[in-house]
């Protein structure tokens, strides 16, 4: 029994994934919103190729991961940012004051907070370390210590416009990655869709980048209140879709809670006829 627990610890505690943050931020609400900026620019793909492939990026990879409470919702365009032109803006987190100093010192807008994911094409050098970089992913909008909003930026002057269709799609589902609150995989881990380097042809995620949102959106098991679950459950399921507040347990959920509550109750129930036994 000791092995068993101490497997189960093992796997729990095993991982190669890192975080884009030092404080293990992630988002607040369970369901985030994924949006094209309305008024994005991008040369050499438009705006609607843009927005088409946010579906894919969230549904084949992301949403996939029945271990994680995490789900991502293809939203479209989103509203136009007024204080600032995201095409040629600033992009700094609220923390980062080199990069604040540095963009005010320039004269250049900082794109402000926004809501949810947002996606963008933009034009200034300063916002990629290099010019080989094809995307920059960052928070810029926090509640406590929770992720309220993050902007992806695509480097209208990077290859992004050259790759396929594919391709494509696997930058999106990478940065998203960064933009829920994961960093790069270790080099250990190329199979990793957070993997620091580009893959040809991604389809799907790596089991680190399992670990990693499953890390920072586990599933709640309660088995204590499985009953309230199936309530909850009943109750959301009458919730217009975009209700973005935690929402019940779906079905799934409720049946892995149901089979990890079988498993402890028979470890119990082994553990305690052990303790029955007379000495000899």
């Amino acid at each position: 029994m000791k092995h068993i627990i101490f497997f189960l610890l093992t796997i729990s505690v095993s991982h190669a994934f890192t975080l884009n943050n030092n404080f293990g931020a992630s988002f607040k609400k369970n369901k985030v919103k994924v949006a094209i900026a309305e008024d994005s620019i991008c040369t050499g793909i438009t705006a609607d190729e843009l927005e088409s492939l946010i579906g894919p990026a969230v549904n084949d990879f992301w949403n996939e991961v029945p271990t994680s409470r995490l789900r991502l919702k293809p939203s479209g365009f989103a509203k136009r940012i007024i204080t600032a032109d995201i095409n040629t803006a600033r992009l700094c987190s609220p923390t980062d004051s080199v990069c604040i100093a540095d963009a005010t010192t320039k004269g250049q807008p900082l794109l402000p907070p926004v809501d949810g994911i947002v996606i963008s094409c933009n034009s200034t050098a300063d916002n990629y370390s290099a010019s080989s970089v094809i995307a920059v992913t960052v928070p810029n909008s926090f509640s406590g210590k929770k992720i309220a909003g993050a902007v992806i930026l695509i480097n209208d002057s990077g290859n992004f416009k050259n790759l396929s269709h594919s391709d494509r799609i696997g930058v999106i589902a990478h940065e998203i990655g960064h933009a829920i609150g994961l960093g790069h995989a270790e080099n250990k881990e190329p199979e990793a869709l957070m993997y620091y380097k580009t893959v040809d042809l991604r389809r799907s995620l790596g089991e680190d980048d399992i670990r990693g949102v499953t890390y920072l959106y586990p599933v709640k098991i309660d088995a204590c209140g499985l009953m309230d679950s199936l309530v909850a459950s009943t109750v959301v399921m009458k919730k217009d879709d975009d209700d973005e507040g935690s929402g019940g347990t779906p079905f799934w959920q409720m049946g892995i809670g149901l089979f990890f509550f079988v498993i402890l109750s028979e470890i119990l129930r082994l553990l305690k006829r052990r303790e029955a036994r007379p000495a000899f």
